[in-house]
Order: C-alpha cells, then structure tokens, then sequence
C-alpha cells in the first residue's frame, strides 16, 4: 500500500472495512473513521447483512457527541443518501455536523452514485473524494463488479505445476502447491460468499470446501456450490457434511428422487437448463446475483474454469505455481475448452502481482478478455 496515495486515517479505515468482508455482503465492507485535532475518536465498520453502516458505527462510538462537531469523517465509500434496511448515513453525517468528509470511492450502486456526496455538500460539508481510491478500489472490486454488471464476481484458484498440470493422468493431485499455499487458500475461502466446484472435482477430490484456520472450522462459512447436471453425487460426500451449506446446481435430467436426497441431506438444489440439459453459465450467475451472492471464488476443475471463462465470467485468476514437473501431455490442464489456436490470440492477465510462498509462486491478476 503507498504512502503517497492513500493517508494513514483512511489506511485506518480501511483495516476496519477488511473486517467486514463478507459479512456485509451484499452490501459493501465500509471502514470510518472520525478525526479531531489530528487523532482518532471514532470508529466503525460495516455491520452484518441489514444492521448499521460503517458511518453509523462511528458516530455511535463517540460517546460525547459534542465532539462530533466540526470533526473530519474518512469513509472509504460514498455515505449513502437512501432509506432502506438502516436510515440514511448521509442524515446522521449532517446531524453531526462534521466539517469534512473524505472518502476514497463514490459508490458506484445506482441508489447512491454520487447523491450522498452531493447532499452533503448541499450541507456545507466539505467533501474530498480520491483519498486511497486505487487500495479502495482494489478492495471493493467485487463489490464494484457487482453493482456495475448486476452479476457476482467471479474469481479462481489454480493450483498446478511447472507444466501446467493440475493433476496426473490418474487425477493424484494431492498436493501439487505447498502447505503455506494451501493456508492462504483457506485465507480466500474466509473472505468469499461462495465456493464453486463441478461435480467432477467432487468425485475425483472429494473435498470439504470449508474455510479453517490451523486445521479448525471458522465460525461463519462461505456458501458451497456444486454443478451437478445430471445428478450423479451422492450425498455421501465431504460437500454435504454439516460444516456448511452446500447449494447444487442441477438440470432437469436429475431425478426428483435425487433431489430429494439433497433436501434431506440438509442442503438445497436450483434448476438451470439449456437445450443440451447443461447448466445455463450466464444464467446460473444472474441466479446467484438475485440471491444476494456477490463473490463466487472457483475451485476447479480445469474443465468449469475454462467454460467460465468462455462466457467471460471469470475475472481475477490467483495462480499457485509450485516447482514440480509431471511431464505427461495426458495429464490434466489447468484450464481447458478454451481452444485458442493462435498466440496472439492468447488471454492475458493485468494488473498482476507475484509472491513467493515458500517454494510455490502466486500469480494474481484479472483476466483481460479484450
């Protein structure tokens, strides 16, 4: 983070926001922070899904709201200007009469794009926008994506070797990336709200897809998503233990009878079709957006990547590369169905970064589909 873009006030909000991500979803994770005579008096992050915003937060922190009076706000997103689960931030922020309000980003959300800045200023409070935009920015992507697009941002893990493989021939893949790779992965998981995998990966891996922190549960879980289309899991496997919930996305071709095993498992089924009785891609995100999921973080296989990315779904690539060679060109690819016969053609990630985990390497970076 650069000291020269981003203040030590909204760096402070921001650690505050970090701690609301997921559990604001689907609302934005927002950090405050309330300044007098150069120190801190308050604080506030955003609360779980329909309780308080992060403004809020900070203002009820400030025992003496005499104090309140010309103080300085740092609020990484624009307050808003709207009544919906809460009352407007933007009524209390004026009540309180502040001087300032400097925020990072205006919230792109159509209820709010720039209304609660232009309230404020109505109300002769100074507003500064830009203060860490580009930390902001890069904090809230999903939460930006979202409301952008209308549709849940979607972001993979890949795990593989020097050549590219994601598993041998026989589909061993345990463990390709190191034990501190898999730690950060479990890292991702608890920041997410929803993990997606395809039956295929259920079957060869069987994995729990939870999040844990030194081999223990963490107390809220993201929610598992599996595509099933043809109904083929049973509900012996690790998906649909009780650490979390598990959703299955299906297609007309599963039996009812399968179905209902799901439900009586615990756990909850969708129906998407196409023609081909193969979950609709586009039309399982839209799916997900109008249940409120706002970050779906997929875990494989090579196979769901790959057609992810075919409809352009796929947005942020996280690359564990360890220093292993399997040497087989009948091993599994990391990603697959592309088909790209040219070089030039070739998709390429920007805005990358590289980190050294031990032996392994991460590659992060947004796929640009142009």
């Amino acid at each position: 983070m650069s000291h020269e873009s981003i203040s030590h006030f909204m760096s402070e909000a921001m650690k505050l926001a970090e701690q609301s991500i997921p559990f604001s979803s689907p609302n934005p994770a927002v950090g405050a922070v309330i300044v007098k005579n150069g120190k801190i008096i308050g604080k506030g992050k955003t609360s779980p899904f329909g309780g308080r915003h992060a403004e809020a937060n900070a203002i009820r922190s400030v025992h003496d709201k005499n104090y309140l009076k010309g103080a300085t706000l740092y609020c990484t997103l624009e307050p808003c200007s709207h009544s919906g689960k809460t009352p407007p931030c933007t009524t209390a922020i004026i009540e309180s009469k502040f001087k300032n309000v400097i925020i990072a980003l205006k919230d792109p959300d159509s209820q709010v794009n720039g209304k609660g800045i232009k309230q404020l200023r109505k109300a002769n409070i100074q507003v500064i926008i830009g203060d860490g935009s580009n930390e902001v920015n890069n904090q809230l992507m999903s939460y930006i994506y979202h409301r952008k697009t209308g549709l849940p941002f979607f972001s993979a893990k890949l795990a593989s070797t020097l050549d590219g493989k994601i598993a041998t021939m026989k589909n061993d893949s345990k463990w390709i990336s190191n034990n501190a790779s898999r730690n950060r992965v479990h890292k991702f998981r608890s920041k997410v709200d929803a993990i997606l995998v395809g039956s295929k990966t259920v079957i060869i891996d069987n994995p729990f897809l939870t999040a844990r922190r030194n081999g223990k549960l963490l107390k809220n879980q993201p929610l598992r998503i599996v595509i099933d289309s043809k109904g083929q899991l049973s509900t012996n496997y690790n998906i649909f233990n009780n650490d979390a919930e598990t959703l299955v996305v299906t297609t007309d071709a599963s039996s009812k009878k399968w179905r209902k095993q799901i439900e009586k498992a615990g756990h909850s089924f969708i129906i998407i079709d196409d023609k081909l009785k193969q979950v609709d891609l586009l039309k399982f995100a839209q799916s997900m957006s109008e249940l409120g999921i706002m970050h779906i973080h997929v875990e494989g296989g090579g196979q769901l990547i790959g057609a992810l990315m075919h409809h352009q779904l796929i947005i942020k690539l996280y690359l564990f590369i360890a220093p292993k060679i399997i040497g087989n060109q009948k091993a599994i690819n990391m990603i697959d169905g592309l088909n790209i016969e040219k070089v030039s053609e070739a998709l390429k990630l920007i805005n990358t970064s590289y980190e050294f985990i031990k032996q392994d390497i991460l590659i992060a970076g947004e796929v640009d589909y142009k």
